[in-house]
């Protein structure tokens, strides 16, 4: 049991989802897909603040713990670095972030695949008095995790960055959500990404939510900073914006068409905290309420993608019984096989369930002498829209 208010980020390296958790806390989880638990992992060196962000980078995991810099130095919680090691189970400070040989305030991050660079927005620096320079605020630090050493800023965005930002890479570009009060409008007109072009080193904005006719905003109703959350989808090319308290809405922003939709319905509003993580090797995205547990544990719910992998094959049948084969089952998923006969009955009747392992062979069923028409099911939808008719052989009742 934990609390989830203050900061809690999912990371993942496309198989592993680990949770940063949030309430100050410097605890850090492994969470099991099939118990649905969190293991305790090694604690980061400090807590997470307001703020911060969790990313996974090559090998390593990176965090920053929060916003707070002092107004004269820079120094202080919100230029710090960590990185965790999940092969030793460690962690270890990195150098503090710099631009322009000024300390600067981290937080949200993204990760350069191609490039191998991290990129931070910077969100507090120094006074103007002691020498602050405010077009940072409208830029990313760029950090290189093989020297561990902060090499420069980007161009300017066009917007300015503050508390409650987020970053994700996918497909060449960074995408950033500024922060801040900014995704309010009713309308959506305000609800867009900043996208840096890391090729061209240019930025652009992506079109509003209202530009595709989508309504209410990202925070439409929020009444705090934190609680927007983003993920990249890098699978289908898409962008996940989960919104902030009060939405249980699910923006989808496709790439392609540069559009955007909205998903299912979320089971958990933004709330502080919340954090939404697409694991591509599970092909789903994971969501954990952000609101303070007040002595009861947080929910964490999964959207499993209904892409028609699933799909029924008949791999043998004798004078009494069928076999079927599941092909694509998601690991972990359950699933409830269903039949109707050629006798026109009004309701379909449960065969069996099952827990999807990939190929997943199922029990045999008896024949009766009919034709039989199958269907799949799971928690998530359909499993499969194509449903299997066995022409040669039905089942007894």
């Amino acid at each position: 049991m934990f609390d989830t208010a203050n900061g809690t980020h999912f990371a993942t390296d496309g198989l592993n989802l680990l949770l940063l958790e949030g309430a100050n806390s410097p605890r850090l989880s492994l969470f099991n897909p099939t118990t649905g638990r969190y293991l305790p992992k090694a604690s980061a060196p400090e807590g997470v603040q307001d703020g911060g962000d969790f990313q996974f980078g090559g090998s390593l995991y990176y965090a920053t713990v929060g916003l707070f810099v002092d107004p004269v130095t820079g120094a202080g919680l919100g230029s710090r670095l960590y990185a965790y090691n999940p092969l030793n189970n460690g962690w270890s400070s990195k150098a503090p972030t710099v631009v322009n040989s000024q300390l600067v305030g981290n937080e949200a991050l993204a990760y350069d695949p191609v490039g191998k660079r991290l990129y931070a927005t910077i969100v507090q620096i120094k006074t103007a008095a002691a020498g602050g320079d405010p077009t940072l605020l409208m830029k990313l630090a760029i950090y290189d995790p093989a020297t561990d050493t902060w090499v420069g800023a980007t161009p300017a965005a066009p917007d300015q960055w503050t508390g409650g930002s987020e970053a994700e890479y996918l497909d060449g570009r960074i995408y950033v959500w500024r922060g801040g009060f900014a995704g309010g409008a009713p309308n959506g007109s305000d609800s867009y990404l900043e996208v840096y072009e890391l090729a061209a080193s240019t930025w652009s904005r992506t079109p509003s939510l209202s530009d595709s006719g989508v309504f209410p905003g990202f925070r439409t109703g929020g009444f705090d900073v934190w609680g927007v959350s983003l993920s990249a989808d890098a699978t289908h090319h898409r962008l996940l914006v989960k919104g902030t308290e009060s939405s249980r809405s699910l923006f989808v922003f496709d790439t392609a068409s540069q559009t955007w939709a909205v998903g299912p319905t979320a089971p958990y509003d933004g709330g502080w905290g919340a954090s939404i993580e697409y694991v591509s090797g599970m092909d789903s995205l994971y969501q954990i309420d952000g609101r303070n547990s007040t002595g009861t544990p947080q929910g964490t719910a999964v959207l499993i993608q209904n892409t028609n992998t699933v799909r029924l094959e008949i791999t043998g049948a004798d004078a009494s019984v069928v076999r079927l084969t599941a092909q694509g089952a998601v690991l972990g998923t359950t699933y409830t096989l269903l039949s109707k006969t050629n006798l026109n009955e009004p309701h379909w009747h449960q065969e069996l369930t099952f827990v999807g392992a990939g190929v997943t062979p199922l029990a045999p069923i008896p024949r009766a002498g009919r034709d039989t028409l199958f269907f799949l099911t799971s928690l998530c939808g359909p499993g499969n829209q194509s449903p299997v008719l066995d022409q040669s052989s039905s089942l007894s009742r």
